[in-house]
């Protein structure tokens, strides 16, 4: 079991947060909205409201024994860069950052981050293999042993709710995302219904991407 700060709480951020407590890790969550905090509590041992540019918040964290880190601010360029410092000073021993543009991405290299997202360069290339590829999938990686998988909804899904596929249970995956022409539904819920042609954003462990993908590929 590890232990892991995730700081920002948008959709990527509190679905990592989700997922890596339903996996049996310890995640301490902050950020500046009170609401985001109250919600992801459920998967938290701490979950802080405050300013992530206020080196005190961190300090009083006491996170010296903190495997990982995520930094998934959008376009706060600024307090991504010193949270990432933050957290480096105070030992976290991986850190992976959400970029804004090419240059944020130099820079937080530079600082010493180890992984860097860059979300629309990522998703470009993950357009590109999906468009190439039969099968449409797009896979990047967003921290040592996670993977996030685009792919077309098989047609077994096709009418039936997250609830009914069970797909944690099933493959260990995560539907953080779900894109139906021109309208992404964020953080969907167990009710919602899969319907054909919705492409699924998954997110989970490396090897359990890989058994989703045998199974959509018909590799049982």
């Amino acid at each position: 079991m590890g232990v892991f700060v995730v700081v920002g709480l948008g959709s990527f951020g509190f679905n990592a947060a989700k997922a890596l407590k339903e996996r049996g890790h310890q995640v301490i969550a902050v950020d500046s909205d009170n609401s985001v905090v109250q919600a992801v509590k459920p998967y938290a041992v701490q979950a802080v409201v405050g300013n992530a540019a206020d080196r005190d918040i961190f300090k009083a964290m006491g996170l010296e024994g903190v495997d990982a880190g995520i930094v998934s601010l959008g376009e706060k360029m600024d307090a991504s860069m010193l949270v990432a410092l933050y957290l480096k000073e105070m030992g976290v021993r991986h850190l992976i950052v959400k970029a804004f543009t090419e240059e944020h991405a130099r820079v937080l290299k530079k600082i010493g981050v180890d992984e860097v997202i860059l979300p629309e360069k990522d998703m470009a290339y993950s357009l590109a293999e999906r468009l190439s590829t039969p099968s449409f999938l797009g896979e990047f990686h967003i921290l040592k042993g996670y993977s996030i998988l685009d792919t077309m909804a098989p047609r077994e899904f096709w009418n039936k709710t997250l609830d009914k596929l069970a797909l944690p249970k099933k493959f260990g995956i995560h539907v953080i995302l779900i894109q139906r022409g021109s309208e992404v539904l964020a953080a969907p819920c167990a009710a919602d219904l899969i319907l054909e042609g919705d492409i699924l954003v998954l997110l989970g462990k490396d090897e359990e991407i890989e058994k989703f993908k045998r199974y959509s590929q018909g590799k049982k």
